[in-house]
């Protein structure tokens, strides 16, 4: 190989990787920039694409406000019951507790108390029923059996 072509081979490859890494730049630059709220289906973000307490109550639309300004939530009270829990090593021997709320209420919270002599427990859901009229808890115990204590705190919404 003569010595002319050495230098001449080199910018070309010095050249060529700088082509590389602008473009490569430029890329994410333009995708950034091209996805927009515009580019997301209506109705494909659900809760779980949102991080929790990221939407402050400014950020919503006018009649979403008022609509939450209107709400008076009163009778406040807690629902109770106890239920044995049977010690199990796999899902389908796990209790499954749901505490319902009176007529006309729905669950605002919720939870449950278990005895200190409970060990190996795993709690897998803790929330409220699909339609809000009761809370649900679900657990599951590798080594004791015991009786828990499962609660909702109901209130009428109006």
């Amino acid at each position: 190989m003569n010595s002319a072509s050495r230098p001449t081979r080199l910018l070309l490859l010095i050249g060529a990787l700088a082509a590389v890494v602008l473009l490569s730049a430029a890329g994410g630059a333009t995708a950034a920039r091209l996805i927009t709220g515009k580019d997301v289906k209506d109705g494909s973000l659900t809760g779980k694409d949102i991080k929790d307490g990221s939407v402050k109550k400014a950020d919503l639309a006018g009649p979403i406000k008022r609509t939450l300004d209107a709400a008076t939530v009163s009778d406040v009270h807690q629902v109770s019951i106890q239920s044995g829990v049977t010690a199990s090593s796999d899902y389908y021997g796990s209790t499954f507790a749901s505490v319902p709320c009176g007529d006309g209420e729905v669950a605002i919270s919720g939870g449950y108390d278990l005895p200190t002599s409970s060990t190996e427990v795993a709690v897998f859901r803790n929330r409220p029923s699909a339609d809000g009229t009761a809370w649900e808890v679900a657990l599951r115990s590798t080594s004791s059996t015991f009786v828990g204590t499962f609660y909702a705190l109901c209130a009428t919404v109006g």
